[in-house]
């Protein structure tokens, strides 16, 4: 039996988070313990009841989301921080993972694709909207020709590949074990081998390179 996972929702917007409570509830191992329409309000619930997941706004009264991140970070909250937002754009993707967000979910994102949002936070993996556009995912340094990706790509395995392409549409490592018939941690080991062969470092750096070269995969 799957554990439940407590979330704690921020949004201002009663219509939207009308329908992402609706959402939530679809999948009975989600609860939501809290409901908060500020970030200070939001950050009150953190603390007091320290839910697994804080699905978060960026733009909200009193405090905004950029702002309960920040506090979050210096207080060292346990709890995983999934942000859910209008914006597609580097400055705010960069800003918001740097401040310790491990989710990154634009507000048009399917029901479903929240909800396995949720779950990957909830176990302490990366989870970024796979509507999510390539340019947002640049930085001015990590900008590549379409050449060299191409280049950087043949020095993988067909199976590391693949397992990029898994990680590109937004899988866990645990759902590409179950659908390539490997165990986790064979997947794990993949994973580290691209990083290596690729000089990936940082906690979003594969998945990001995933992204911005999916149409190459």
């Amino acid at each position: 039996m799957q554990r439940m996972i407590d979330i704690v929702i921020a949004d201002d917007h009663p219509l939207y988070k009308m329908g992402l409570r609706e959402s939530i509830d679809e999948d009975s191992t989600l609860r939501i313990v809290g409901d908060a329409e500020d970030g200070q309000k939001a950050l009150s619930m953190v603390r007091e009841i320290q839910p697994d997941v804080l699905v978060l706004d960026l733009e909200m009264p009193v405090m905004n989301g950029v702002d309960v991140l920040r506090s979050l970070a210096q207080e060292r909250e346990s709890t995983h921080v999934i942000v859910l937002t209008m914006h597609d754009d580097s400055e705010t993707f960069e800003q918001v993972m740097e401040l310790g967000a491990v989710g990154y979910l634009l507000k048009d994102s399917a029901a479903k694709e929240i909800r396995r949002g949720i779950h990957a936070v909830a176990e302490g993996e990366y989870y970024i909207s796979p509507s999510l556009s390539g340019q947002a995912l640049r930085t001015q340094k990590d900008v590549e020709t379409g050449a060299e990706s191409r280049l950087g790509l043949l020095q993988l395995t067909a199976m590391e590949r693949t397992v990029l392409r898994h990680i590109s549409s937004g899988q866990k490592s645990t759902e590409i074990a179950e659908e390539l018939h490997v165990s986790p941690r064979t997947v794990e080991n993949h994973r580290a081998n691209i990083c290596r062969k690729l000089d990936l470092r940082g906690p979003y750096a594969l998945l990001r390179y995933a992204y911005e070269h999916r149409t190459f995969l």
